[in-house]
């Protein structure tokens, strides 16, 4: 059965908490004991966030895509007019 993002993310957290506690972490003996992807596992131990930590910046991305796509529409709308 196909594990979920978030369920993936909570053993991520629990990873990194056993890394931050380990003097000499070891990213892949800790990846596969806790059922996660290493690379993942090495990129998030390295402080950047996760995609549910992220998500405000997905939408504004989205909002700035989509008024670019109302602009757009209003210049083909006015050239349309003037061509017309």
């Amino acid at each position: 059965m196909s594990q979920s993002y978030s369920e993936i993310e909570e053993r991520i957290t629990k990873a990194i908490e056993r890394l931050d506690a380990q003097q000499s972490p070891n990213i892949a003996e800790t990846a596969r004991s806790h059922g996660v992807p290493e690379r993942r596992l090495q990129y998030r131990f390295k402080h950047r966030t996760s995609r549910i930590d992220s998500s405000d910046n997905n939408k504004s991305l989205a909002m700035d895509k989509s008024l670019r796509f109302v602009i757009g529409l209003i210049a083909w709308t006015k050239l349309a007019l003037i061509l017309g």
